[in-house]
């Protein structure tokens, strides 16, 4: 929030701002209206891992399904945050139904950032897809 309480609009076209903010953003757009609670675990200094709007829509996209999966239930979400190496993991994990009883559906914007998806089962229910994004050196990472 900006010192007057304001929400700041990130631009699609920026690159290089706080991921927490985009995913924080994206979040409250996908989900208004919809029974929620959602936690981060993204550290502040990390940087978007490409534009804003390939971001934005492939969050997007991987919330969706996590709503269309979550029948009557209020929806949890816990996104965090990782680098490792080159790339950037992007985790979105959910208290829905198992994997085995869900359809995969892979967004195009994974494609513009180069993002490999993976999802797993969680052990105390739901299921977690990460998205792996290569990034070029410490783009990603604020100078200190």
């Amino acid at each position: 929030m900006s010192e007057k309480g304001q929400k700041r609009k990130i631009s699609a076209e920026a690159a290089e701002v706080p991921l927490l903010e985009v995913l924080q953003q994206t979040v409250c757009q996908q989900l208004e209206g919809v029974p929620c609670r959602v936690d981060y675990d993204v550290p502040a200094t990390i940087r978007t891992p490409g534009p804003v709007a390939a971001v934005q829509q492939l969050v997007g996209a991987l919330i969706d399904g996590a709503v269309s999966e979550a029948g009557d239930e209020v929806l949890e979400l816990l996104i965090t945050a990782c680098p490792i190496g080159n790339t950037l993991e992007i985790e979105i994990a959910d208290n829905g139904p198992p994997l085995a009883s869900r359809t995969k559906r892979i967004p195009w914007s994974a494609a513009s950032l180069r993002a490999h998806l993976y999802w797993q089962d969680c052990p105390q229910g739901g299921v977690a897809v990460t998205a792996i994004i290569p990034v070029a050196g410490q783009a990603m990472i604020a100078a200190a």
